[in-house]
């Protein structure tokens, strides 16, 4: 947080990129070596910990153990209301996946999956863009100023979302399917990603 604050994105930046690199070996090397749903899981784990070890090990200033129970009920009184919505959030965005799966069964649910997590590639980007955002729209001068920043954050990301969705909408099909990028075989993918 404070060195998105500071602007220095390549210290954030640098432990993302050795996830986003290390995530997908470790989980096909995991998978080649029989681990099966477990090399999902696990390869996840440890990117997730080695992310966090470098973050620790690079920060300027790492917080020390303790507890004061005054800090601790303001806290927890303005965090609550932020964990139970974001409980509720992902409930919201895994019901679905639970009911297709229950109701349908893990090859209509592996179909599912694909279909979704391509346009949730976008909300993953837009997450990479988050502090960088905030960072610039802060030191704005200004309330007015900032206003203005975020409205014109706010359109262009829409056009730019719509525009996406459109794309998907009138050429998923001929997208998913398209040899070079996952075939014939995914069709019953379509529907839902379109």
């Amino acid at each position: 947080a404070l060195a998105n604050r500071e602007l220095d994105f390549w210290r954030t930046g640098s432990v993302q990129i050795v996830g986003i690199l290390l995530g997908p070996v470790l989980k096909l090397v995991l998978a080649a070596a029989g681990f099966g749903l477990w090399s999902l899981i696990l390869g996840e784990l440890v990117r997730q910990c080695v992310e966090g070890g470098i973050l620790w090990y690079r920060a300027p200033d790492r917080p020390t153990w303790g507890l004061d129970r005054a800090i601790l009920v303001d806290t927890l009184r303005f965090s609550f209301p932020v964990a139970l919505t974001g409980i509720i959030t992902f409930y919201y965005w895994k019901v679905d996946d639970w009911i297709v799966g229950r109701l349908l069964g893990l090859e209509a649910l592996g179909y599912y999956y694909l279909a979704f997590r391509i346009p949730e590639y976008l909300m993953v980007l837009r997450g990479y863009f988050a502090p960088v955002v905030f960072a610039a729209l802060s030191r704005l001068d200004g309330v007015q100023r900032q206003r203005e920043g975020y409205v014109l954050l706010v359109r262009h990301s829409a056009l730019f979302t719509m525009a996406a969705a459109a794309v998907a909408l009138v050429h998923g099909r001929s997208l998913l399917l398209h040899p070079m990028v996952f075939g014939p075989r995914w069709a019953p993918a379509v529907a839902p990603f379109q």
